[in-house]
């Protein structure tokens, strides 16, 4: 289960009120918990940390039971614990998803003939002389 949807379920309606509250989302029904889920879960603007701030410290272990996580210590401690786990996955998701569609390629040359562009595709102009450092790195002569 992802975390967001873990924190989700564990929260009741007052809780679920305050959060709609703090993202300020128009047109939802504050008597249906289903309702206030659906377009919590649906808002970017909701991610797990700003909405494990709403919790308490016996729905943040609710929530460390649901995920896996061990729910043996303080609030601030399983939270953290539960971060780390969501963000090393986005780490790893980004990463699958760079591989899957690479950025485009840089181009070496311009259309121009003779025009050089370095790796960031920036105009380089060959007949610049290179700058030298004025406080050279230490063992390094200028």
């Amino acid at each position: 289960m992802k975390l967001k949807q873990a924190i989700l379920t564990i929260m009741d309606r007052d809780t679920l009120k305050a959060v709609v509250d703090d993202l300020e989302i128009e047109d939802v029904d504050r008597r249906s918990i289903e309702d206030m889920r659906a377009k919590v879960s649906s808002s970017r603007r909701a991610e797990p940390e700003m909405l494990m701030a709403h919790l308490s410290e016996k729905q943040v272990k609710a929530v460390c039971e649901q995920m896996g996580v061990s729910p043996k210590g303080r609030r601030k401690e399983l939270m953290e614990r539960l971060l780390g786990i969501w963000y090393s996955g986005n780490k790893a998701a980004a990463a699958r998803s760079e591989k899957k569609n690479p950025k485009t390629k840089i181009k070496k040359y311009d259309r121009k003939p003779g025009s050089m562009v370095d790796k960031h595709n920036t105009r380089v102009n060959e007949h610049q002389p290179a700058r030298r450092s004025v406080n050279p790195a230490a063992g390094h002569a200028a």
